[in-house]
Parts: C-alpha cells; sequence; structure tokens
C-alpha cells in the first residue's frame, strides 16, 4: 500500500492504518516540505512525469508488480495522478477526504495564476492580513471554528507560512480528470472506497461527487467526525469487532 498524508503531516500519519490492514506492507511518503522530503527548486509544480518516475522508482526498488494506493486529503491529489497512469496496476484504492477532485473555492483564488500566487504569498507573510480574512471566514460560515484554529496555530511562524505556501502551490497542476480516471476505474475493476468525514468543512461530501456519480460501483463510508480526525476514526472503525477491511 504506498501512501500519501495529508498537510502537516508526515508519513508517520499511516501508522494507525497500517495497524489495522496487517495483510498489506504501507509505504508512507513524506510529502514534499514535509518530513525529510527536500525539494530543491519549489517555484516548478510537481507533475505527472515526476509521479511516473517516483513510481517507477518505487516498484523497481522495492520489486512488486502491483500495489494498492491511499492518500488523505493534499496527499490525494498525488493518489490519484498514480490512479490514472498506473490503473491497470493497482488492486485497490482508499481516498480518505480526498482533495483535487473538486477544486475548492480557497485553492483556486490562491494559485490559479501568477498574480493570485503573489498576493497569496503576501497575505501570508502579512498576519494581520490574514487574520481579518480567517474572522470573515468564521462569520460567513466558509471556515469553521477548528478549522481557523488549526489555520492560525500553523501560521506562528514564517516557516509554517512557507510550508502552506508551497504546499499548494507545488501541487496546482495536479487535477484530476473525472471522466478519464473514472472510465480506468471503471475498465481494471478498481476497488475504491472514499472514506468521508461527516463534519468536514475542508472536503465535504458535495466535493467527491463529480467523481463517484461516474464510477460503476463506488463504495463511501461516512465516519461521525471532522476531516482532521479520519485517519484516525478509519483505524478505529477498522478494529471494531463487527467491522473487517472488506466492508
Amino acid at each position: 500500500m504506498i501512501a500519501f498524508h495529508g498537510f502537516g503531516q508526515d508519513g508517520s500519519a499511516f501508522e494507525p492504518l497500517a495497524e489495522a490492514f496487517p495483510e498489506f506492507t504501507f509505504c508512507s511518503i513524506d510529502l514534499p516540505f514535509h518530513g525529510k522530503t527536500v525539494i530543491l527548486n519549489p517555484d516548478n509544480p510537481l507533475t505527472a512525469t515526476e509521479i511516473v518516475e517516483l513510481i517507477s522508482g518505487l516498484k523497481k526498488a522495492m520489486g512488486f508488480e502491483r500495489f494498492s494506493i491511499t492518500g488523505f486529503s493534499l496527499g490525494a491529489r498525488i493518489a490519484c495522478s498514480v490512479l490514472h497512469h498506473f490503473a491497470s496496476e493497482i488492486d485497490t484504492a482508499l481516498l480518505i477526504a480526498p482533495d483535487g477532485i473538486t477544486e475548492s473555492f480557497w485553492y483556486w483564488l490562491a494559485t490559479h495564476d501568477k498574480p493570485s500566487r503573489k498576493v497569496f504569498y503576501y497575505v501570508l507573510n502579512n498576519p494581520w492580513i490574514l487574520s481579518g480574512i480567517i474572522k470573515a471566514g468564521k462569520k460567513t460560515g466558509l471556515i469553521d471554528k477548528k478549522t481557523a484554529k488549526l489555520v492560525s496555530t500553523s501560521l506562528k511562524t514564517h516557516e509554517k507560512s512557507m510550508q502552506i505556501y508551497y504546499s499548494w502551490t507545488y501541487f496546482r497542476k495536479l487535477k484530476s480528470d473525472c471522466n478519464t480516471l473514472a472510465y480506468k476505474l471503471n475498465r481494471h475493476g478498481i476497488g475504491i472506497k472514499f472514506i468521508m468525514a461527516r463534519y468536514d468543512r475542508v472536503i465535504p461530501l458535495k466535493f467527491i461527487k463529480p467523481l463517484t456519480e461516474k464510477l460503476d460501483n463506488p463504495e463511501v463510508l461516512i465516519l461521525q467526525c471532522g476531516h482532521y480526525d479520519l485517519i484516525n476514526q478509519f483505524a478505529t472503525f477498522l478494529k471494531a469487532p463487527l467491522n473487517t477491511a472488506g466492508q
């Protein structure tokens, strides 16, 4: 199982799932700007070609042909790209609150062209502006209290602000073509399950509909939690006596 974590995490985020899925050997990769992964040219966005090279290199180094894939939130952008290019070699896929199927308004606003990225960079380097945006988002309901608190905590240092900036802009080219992706998933009979949080304000349930509506047999598991609790809650669900990995 090749795994890609979410923003602010590292490869260890999938330890609870590795315990819940003893039948899998987990290869959990630190995303760019996280953990021990260092990017030399952060202004050049990640491309599908580089992802193909990464997976091909892993297959050769670890000696496997077929594999499964999972991605949480931001990491699902990479997972979906892997599904696009290696569909014939993938057995199962777990997309946990996947980012990139529906482009969020905030992500589009911050990254869609060079001027917007400059504004995004400026805002992250001027906390008083960002604080005002967060307060306005809370009042209008666009940002929930937990997300607002996490964002505020994440931006306490310049290093953290730049982690957000480069994490968002570096992944901007990775967008899911739902028609093509659905065709490949259906054609190769890949077992795909979506793990979603009922109280998720970051990746709400409606964000996966452009893909699930095109799939032959999508499975959607909805857990009673928020976005940032999903991996742990999913692991807990799997370990419950009445549940198995195949359900």
